[in-house]
Protein backbone atom coordinates (compact mmCIF):
# COMPACT_ATOMS: atom_id res chain seq x y z
CA UNK A 1 0.00 0.00 0.00
CA UNK A 2 1.13 3.46 -0.43
CA UNK A 3 0.96 6.16 1.96
CA UNK A 4 -1.21 9.61 0.71
CA UNK A 5 -2.00 12.34 3.35
CA UNK A 6 -2.82 9.42 5.79
CA UNK A 7 -4.56 7.23 3.79
CA UNK A 8 -3.64 3.59 2.60
CA UNK A 9 -4.00 3.09 -1.33
CA UNK A 10 -3.34 0.37 -3.79
CA UNK A 11 -0.55 0.71 -5.79
CA UNK A 12 -2.84 0.53 -8.49
CA UNK A 13 -5.21 2.99 -7.99
CA UNK A 14 -2.19 5.70 -7.31
CA UNK A 15 -0.99 5.05 -10.49
CA UNK A 16 -3.84 4.86 -12.51
CA UNK A 17 -5.51 8.24 -10.70
CA UNK A 18 -1.52 10.41 -10.64
CA UNK A 19 -0.48 8.96 -13.93
CA UNK A 20 -4.18 8.94 -16.63
CA UNK A 21 -7.03 10.26 -14.47
CA UNK A 22 -5.40 13.61 -12.98
CA UNK A 23 -2.80 15.03 -15.68
CA UNK A 24 -4.57 17.58 -17.68
CA UNK A 25 -7.62 17.49 -15.21
CA UNK A 26 -6.18 20.98 -13.80
CA UNK A 27 -6.72 18.92 -10.28
CA UNK A 28 -3.31 19.40 -8.48
CA UNK A 29 -2.46 15.52 -7.59
CA UNK A 30 -1.51 16.84 -3.71
CA UNK A 31 -5.04 18.62 -3.63
CA UNK A 32 -7.05 15.80 -4.63
CA UNK A 33 -5.35 13.69 -2.10
CA UNK A 34 -5.78 15.80 0.88
CA UNK A 35 -9.12 16.60 -0.62
CA UNK A 36 -10.02 12.88 -0.53
CA UNK A 37 -8.72 12.43 3.07
CA UNK A 38 -10.62 15.73 4.32
CA UNK A 39 -13.79 14.04 3.52
CA UNK A 40 -13.32 10.56 4.26
CA UNK A 41 -11.98 12.41 7.73
CA UNK A 42 -15.58 14.06 7.67
CA UNK A 43 -17.65 11.18 6.55
CA UNK A 44 -16.08 8.45 7.29
CA UNK A 45 -17.48 7.90 11.45
CA UNK A 46 -21.01 8.08 10.38
CA UNK A 47 -20.84 6.24 7.07
CA UNK A 48 -19.93 3.24 9.53
CA UNK A 49 -22.72 4.22 11.93
CA UNK A 50 -25.21 4.13 8.89
CA UNK A 51 -23.83 1.05 7.97
CA UNK A 52 -24.16 -0.55 11.60
CA UNK A 53 -27.69 0.77 11.51
CA UNK A 54 -28.28 -1.39 8.05
CA UNK A 55 -26.45 -4.43 9.76
CA UNK A 56 -29.16 -3.94 12.73
CA UNK A 57 -32.33 -3.46 10.55
CA UNK A 58 -30.95 -6.61 8.78
CA UNK A 59 -30.71 -8.91 11.72
CA UNK A 60 -34.43 -7.69 12.74
CA UNK A 61 -36.00 -8.86 9.57
CA UNK A 62 -33.76 -11.65 9.78
CA UNK A 63 -34.92 -12.83 12.57
CA UNK A 64 -38.85 -11.95 12.16
CA UNK A 65 -38.67 -14.19 9.21
CA UNK A 66 -36.99 -17.31 10.85
CA UNK A 67 -39.74 -16.42 13.51
CA UNK A 68 -42.59 -17.07 11.20
CA UNK A 69 -42.92 -13.70 9.94
CA UNK A 70 -46.38 -13.48 8.14
CA UNK A 71 -46.47 -13.24 4.64
CA UNK A 72 -49.42 -10.88 4.54
CA UNK A 73 -48.42 -7.31 3.40
CA UNK A 74 -50.01 -5.35 5.52
CA UNK A 75 -48.44 -7.02 8.56
CA UNK A 76 -44.92 -6.68 6.72
CA UNK A 77 -45.56 -2.95 6.30
CA UNK A 78 -46.44 -2.17 9.81
CA UNK A 79 -43.27 -4.43 11.04
CA UNK A 80 -41.19 -2.56 9.00
CA UNK A 81 -42.72 0.85 10.26
CA UNK A 82 -42.58 -0.34 14.03
CA UNK A 83 -38.90 -0.94 13.51
CA UNK A 84 -37.89 2.00 11.53
CA UNK A 85 -36.71 0.67 8.40
CA UNK A 86 -39.82 2.47 6.59
CA UNK A 87 -40.39 6.25 7.80
CA UNK A 88 -43.37 8.32 6.53
CA UNK A 89 -42.69 9.90 3.05
CA UNK A 90 -41.58 13.53 3.65
CA UNK A 91 -42.97 16.82 2.84
CA UNK A 92 -41.80 18.24 -0.80
CA UNK A 93 -38.38 20.01 -1.01
CA UNK A 94 -35.78 21.79 -3.35
CA UNK A 95 -31.97 22.13 -2.74
CA UNK A 96 -29.53 24.82 -4.64
CA UNK A 97 -26.16 22.67 -5.68
CA UNK A 98 -23.35 24.67 -6.53
CA UNK A 99 -20.52 23.98 -8.50
CA UNK A 100 -21.99 21.00 -9.92
CA UNK A 101 -22.41 19.42 -13.31
CA UNK A 102 -25.79 19.69 -14.82
CA UNK A 103 -26.31 15.51 -15.27
CA UNK A 104 -26.37 15.60 -11.52
CA UNK A 105 -27.80 18.79 -10.43
CA UNK A 106 -30.60 19.33 -12.69
CA UNK A 107 -31.00 16.33 -15.36
CA UNK A 108 -32.61 12.91 -14.09
CA UNK A 109 -30.34 10.30 -16.07
CA UNK A 110 -30.98 6.79 -16.70
CA UNK A 111 -31.23 4.93 -13.38
CA UNK A 112 -31.24 1.32 -12.82
CA UNK A 113 -33.78 1.50 -10.31
CA UNK A 114 -36.12 3.92 -10.13
CA UNK A 115 -39.56 4.27 -7.56
CA UNK A 116 -42.62 3.63 -9.81
CA UNK A 117 -44.49 6.28 -7.62
CA UNK A 118 -42.55 8.90 -9.01
CA UNK A 119 -43.62 9.97 -12.63
CA UNK A 120 -40.52 12.06 -13.33
CA UNK A 121 -38.38 9.50 -12.50
CA UNK A 122 -40.38 6.51 -14.14
CA UNK A 123 -41.08 8.27 -17.17
CA UNK A 124 -37.92 10.91 -17.21
CA UNK A 125 -36.30 10.36 -20.51
CA UNK A 126 -34.24 13.27 -20.95
CA UNK A 127 -31.14 11.64 -21.73
CA UNK A 128 -31.84 9.77 -24.22
CA UNK A 129 -33.39 13.08 -25.99
CA UNK A 130 -29.90 14.72 -25.66
CA UNK A 131 -28.52 11.53 -26.66
CA UNK A 132 -30.82 11.21 -29.73
CA UNK A 133 -30.60 15.22 -30.61
CA UNK A 134 -27.01 14.51 -31.79
CA UNK A 135 -27.11 14.63 -35.79
CA UNK A 136 -25.70 11.10 -36.01
CA UNK A 137 -28.85 9.76 -34.09
CA UNK A 138 -31.35 11.19 -35.93
CA UNK A 139 -31.18 8.74 -38.38
CA UNK A 140 -32.03 5.56 -36.15
CA UNK A 141 -34.66 7.65 -33.39
CA UNK A 142 -37.41 6.34 -35.37
CA UNK A 143 -36.22 2.59 -35.36
CA UNK A 144 -35.67 2.50 -31.54
CA UNK A 145 -37.13 -0.37 -29.56
CA UNK A 146 -40.51 1.37 -27.39
CA UNK A 147 -39.85 4.34 -25.81
CA UNK A 148 -37.49 4.27 -22.63
CA UNK A 149 -40.87 5.48 -20.38
CA UNK A 150 -42.92 2.11 -22.13
CA UNK A 151 -40.28 0.11 -21.14
CA UNK A 152 -39.92 1.19 -17.59
CA UNK A 153 -43.51 1.12 -17.01
CA UNK A 154 -43.74 -2.20 -18.16
CA UNK A 155 -41.06 -3.66 -16.18
CA UNK A 156 -42.94 -1.73 -13.06
CA UNK A 157 -46.03 -3.81 -13.94
CA UNK A 158 -44.20 -6.95 -14.50
CA UNK A 159 -42.65 -6.50 -10.75
CA UNK A 160 -45.77 -5.59 -9.17
CA UNK A 161 -47.35 -9.04 -10.38
CA UNK A 162 -48.73 -11.40 -7.89
CA UNK A 163 -45.86 -13.45 -7.76
CA UNK A 164 -43.18 -12.29 -9.10
CA UNK A 165 -41.54 -12.28 -5.72
CA UNK A 166 -42.05 -15.54 -4.01
CA UNK A 167 -42.12 -15.90 -0.42
CA UNK A 168 -39.98 -19.00 -0.77
CA UNK A 169 -36.59 -18.19 -0.48
CA UNK A 170 -35.51 -21.39 -3.02
CA UNK A 171 -37.07 -21.17 -6.37
CA UNK A 172 -38.89 -23.70 -7.88
CA UNK A 173 -38.03 -25.07 -11.06
CA UNK A 174 -41.65 -24.07 -12.38
CA UNK A 175 -41.02 -20.36 -11.10
CA UNK A 176 -37.55 -19.80 -13.41
CA UNK A 177 -39.46 -21.08 -16.49
CA UNK A 178 -42.06 -19.46 -16.22
CA UNK A 179 -40.32 -15.89 -15.26
CA UNK A 180 -36.96 -16.29 -16.98
CA UNK A 181 -38.43 -15.65 -20.56
CA UNK A 182 -40.49 -12.15 -19.21
CA UNK A 183 -37.03 -11.03 -17.41
CA UNK A 184 -34.50 -12.02 -20.94
CA UNK A 185 -37.30 -10.26 -23.03
CA UNK A 186 -37.01 -6.67 -21.08
CA UNK A 187 -33.05 -7.32 -20.94
CA UNK A 188 -33.11 -7.67 -24.76
CA UNK A 189 -35.33 -4.76 -25.29
CA UNK A 190 -33.03 -2.25 -23.09
CA UNK A 191 -30.08 -4.22 -24.66
CA UNK A 192 -31.09 -3.26 -28.06
CA UNK A 193 -32.03 0.23 -27.11
CA UNK A 194 -28.99 0.92 -25.95
CA UNK A 195 -26.70 0.11 -28.22
CA UNK A 196 -28.65 1.80 -31.11
CA UNK A 197 -28.48 5.03 -28.63
CA UNK A 198 -24.21 4.15 -28.20
CA UNK A 199 -23.98 3.35 -31.90
CA UNK A 200 -25.79 6.75 -33.03
CA UNK A 201 -23.79 9.12 -30.74
CA UNK A 202 -20.60 7.58 -31.40
CA UNK A 203 -20.77 7.14 -35.08
CA UNK A 204 -18.08 9.53 -36.98
CA UNK A 205 -19.22 12.07 -38.93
Amino acid sequence: MIDRHGLSVAPALVRFLEERALPGSGVDTDHFWAGMADVLARFAAENAALLARRDALQTRIDDWYRAGGAQDGGVQRAFLTEIGYLTPEPEPFTIAPGSVDDEVARLAGPQLVVPMLNDRHLSDDAYLQRLLALPAATAVSAALPPPAAAWAQASCKIAITPGVYPSAHVLPATYIATYRPIAETQLRIAGDRLAAILNAALAGP
